[in-house]
């Protein structure tokens, strides 16, 4: 990926759908319009269609953590990692409760938090965000902490909530929080159905509740059973998927290839959709799901469930199932497999 000014994140095959410049690679033709003052993107080819396209190389650049040896490389449960701008790393480690700084070689810094209840401790390291260009936020149970990049703690507060995941940071500013408006006992058996989401918006100090937006969250399906029923995730069904740049929220549902992005107070201000593609759910599909070898459990529990009968699929499958925007504003997905 040399001679461009793109990333990918560590770990995940993704696609760009925004444009991006540098070095020989070809400018994709898209359209912009306005629409009732929403700006409209549109993409009419890919460049996987005319490039060898972008990989993933399979040596890594920077490797952390050891099997065996001093205690600050012996990670383990890592939450989540960020690069520094002078390319150094910070490390959140959920054994430890430890947010840990490596410099640019992996070589070990300096470690900031510990277990337990107090200011700057941590009962348990459930999620992290990077929030604008100099603050890391950290939510163990109903609590938020603020540290600074230079690993210095700032404060925290606690909410009472359904906290979002991922954490999603608005510039600094907000914190987005959801709130289920499915209620329990409405769900129908054997079909397909969608639960939905309420999103709001907490300022940095986890006041000044506000709603956002309310939206389709993912495809599920019960499947009865006389000893009770049985609810999942359905495999082939769409979840929609959350980003944040500044003070931005990016949504993307997944049943195209598209995504909106929002304002911090759920006003539409982009649609942006890749070429066109078919996403039908074929026989040949459903037959390699069948015959695959599944390693994790649930997913083998999920495959044997919906054998037992022919249970309802949907008409297509989700065109990705995991969005990220990395820190130049560029949207990345991770294709359906």
């Amino acid at each position: 990926m040399t001679g461009t000014r793109c990333s990918l994140r560590t770990g995940l095959s993704l696609m760009a759908l925004t444009a991006c410049g540098g070095g020989t690679q070809p400018i994709v033709p898209f359209a912009t319009r306005d629409s009732a003052g929403v700006e409209i993107v549109e993409s009419g080819s890919a460049l996987w269609d005319s490039t060898p396209g972008w990989t993933v190389d399979s040596t890594p650049t920077l490797t952390i953590g050891k099997a065996e040896g001093d205690e600050p490389y012996l990670l383990s449960h890592v939450v989540d990692a960020f690069r520094r701008d002078d390319g150094s790393i910070v490390v959140l480690d959920g054994s430890s409760n430890q947010l840990r700084a490596f410099d640019s070689t992996g070589t070990f810094l300096v470690a900031r938090g510990r277990r337990g209840n107090g200011p700057g401790e941590f009962r348990y390291i459930e999620y992290a965000s990077r929030c604008g260009r100099d603050a890391i936020w950290v939510q163990s149970g109903q609590r938020i902490s603020v540290w600074g990049t230079d690993l210095a703690y700032r404060r925290e507060f606690t909410f009472a909530d359904n906290m979002m995941w991922p954490l999603l940071c608005l510039d600094g500013t907000g914190l987005v929080v959801k709130e289920d408006v499915r209620r329990i006992g409405e769900d129908p058996s054997d079909v397909i159905y969608d639960t939905s989401l309420q999103l709001r918006v907490l300022d940095s100090l986890g006041g000044a509740r506000r709603d956002l937006l309310t939206m389709r969250l993912r495809s599920y399906i019960n499947i009865s059973a006389p000893k009770g029923g049985i609810g999942f995730p359905h495999p082939f069904g769409s979840q929609t998927q959350l980003g944040q740049d500044g003070d931005q929220l990016v949504v993307g549902e997944p049943h195209e290839l598209s995504f909106r992005r929002y304002s911090d107070d759920g006003r539409l201000r982009r649609i942006v959709r890749g070429p066109l593609e078919s996403f039908e759910l074929t026989s040949a599909m459903r037959n390699s799901y069948t015959s695959a070898k599944l390693i994790d459990r649930e997913s083998i529990e999920i495959r044997t469930a919906l054998a037992t009968k022919d249970y309802p699929m949907p008409k297509g499958f989700p065109a990705y199932t995991a969005l990220e925007v990395d820190r130049d504003g560029n949207t990345w997905v991770r294709r359906f497999e």
